[in-house]
């Protein structure tokens, strides 16, 4: 009906009145932009608020008769801002969000139209719903536009084969709008309520006493040995996402085998790094560790790990292990502007406020932002379902060495 140049495609009024009340009310869904969406339910003023926008697809809907509205917001960019497009599904019954990355590109020729048709295609492949066909067709199209091509002049079309070609000798890499404030890995420490979490555990009385050289010397004792059981199978873990890197679809085909080598690394290096410091107070204070003295708090949390690495996909494996880098780093960052008068705890947070494991946390931020560029909203969800949960588990791990937590007898 109206271009992405804003050009009427449908002028005569009879026809577009013809397509109001005869064709449309048979449909089971339409998916007007904004423009064409003004054309068939005209309304004073612009629209800036999700808020706003969410009525008016619910007024679109009701007016038009059709079964469900899905109202396009690629050209609203003050909705919520110009980073981010999110389109508004109302199905008669509830409304739907879908967000995504906004891509800076001219190659979108037939956008509107490859959306339409995946929502069909995937309804047709047995979608359980309107509303998933629509976030798997989202998926689709983000990547499509990503892998753009760029064919003759003016809007160049989509990758509509990006998921069935090598797309690393098509892609134009085209950027994403982000900030250093919008990169994935931000927004998901952001929308899982981390801020609050992080707070607490700042001022759990582990930490507090840490840094005032009160923390009795048993209580980081048994900090240590839990820590030092966990790092073997953390180690593990990033060794077995690291070669699952290598045939990730979500990882580039040029990014894969470095980011196997830089897991690997990890692995090997910065995990190294903490169990040589683990090692040798365990020797001064002549402990010996043993897998049977693992926690029920350590044994969950590395239960977890584990399991998500092997069964879950792996944009949720490497958000799961995102938390043990950053979370350390700013705990690390903050103890050291306090410090503490004891010279071992003291070594303790150097080694988690340095440079070093401050770079370590920026590339596996980088791993977790790259795996997921163009996820579908569901897929971002479970993303951050298992971020969240280890979020958690750190607190807990602090609070069990502190409590000295046993096994029930």
């Amino acid at each position: 009906m109206v271009s992405k140049g804003g050009q009427k495609l449908l002028i005569d009024q009879d026809a577009l009145e013809v397509l109001k009340k005869e064709l449309i009310p048979m449909a089971r869904l339409v998916t007007p932009n904004f423009p064409e969406s003004m054309s068939l339910l005209p309304r004073d003023g612009d629209i800036f608020k999700i808020s706003e926008a969410a009525n008016y697809a619910v007024e679109l809907q009701q007016s038009l008769g059709c079964s469900a509205v899905l109202l396009k917001g690629g050209h609203l960019n003050q909705v919520p801002d110009k980073t981010t497009v999110i389109d508004i599904l109302y199905d008669g019954e509830a409304i739907c969000e879908f967000a995504s990355p906004r891509i800076v590109t001219e190659n979108t020729h037939g956008t509107g139209c490859t959306l339409s048709a995946a929502i069909t295609a995937f309804i047709a492949r047995g979608a359980e719903s309107l509303r998933e066909a629509v976030d798997q067709a989202k998926s689709y199209i983000q990547g499509a536009i990503q892998n753009s091509l760029e064919i003759g002049s003016g809007h160049g079309c989509l990758h509509h084969m990006w998921r069935h070609t090598d797309i690393a000798t098509h892609t134009q890499n085209v950027p994403i709008i982000e900030s250093d404030s919008r990169r994935f890995s931000d927004m998901l420490w952001k929308s899982t309520g981390t801020d609050e979490l992080f707070q607490r555990i700042l001022e759990h009385p582990f930490l507090q006493r840490l840094t005032s050289g009160t923390l009795e010397y048993e209580a980081f004792h048994r900090f240590i040995v839990q820590d030092a059981l966990y790092l073997r199978h953390y180690g593990r873990g990033l060794a077995l996402i690291g070669a699952r890197a290598y045939s990730s679809e979500r990882i580039s085909e040029k990014n894969r085998f470095p980011t196997l080598v830089m897991l690997c690394d990890f692995a090997q290096g910065a995990i190294e790094a903490e169990l040589s410091m683990h090692r040798t107070w365990l020797k001064q204070w002549q402990i010996s560790i043993r897998e049977e003295d693992m926690s029920p708090t350590c044994m969950l949390y590395t239960s977890y790990l584990i399991s998500t690495a092997y069964d879950r996909p792996f944009e949720e494996a490497a958000a799961a292990y995102l938390p043990c880098f950053w979370i350390y780093h700013r705990v690390g960052q903050e103890l050291a502007k306090r410090g503490s008068p004891n010279e071992m705890y003291q070594q303790w947070i150097n080694q988690y406020a340095s440079e070093e494991f401050g770079a370590a946390v920026e590339k596996m931020k980088t791993i977790v932002d790259q795996s997921c560029v163009g996820l579908a909203p569901q897929r971002v969800q479970e993303v951050a379902a298992h971020f969240k949960r280890t979020c958690q588990m750190e607190y807990m791990f602090w609070d069990a060495a502190f409590r000295n937590q046993q096994w029930p007898t």
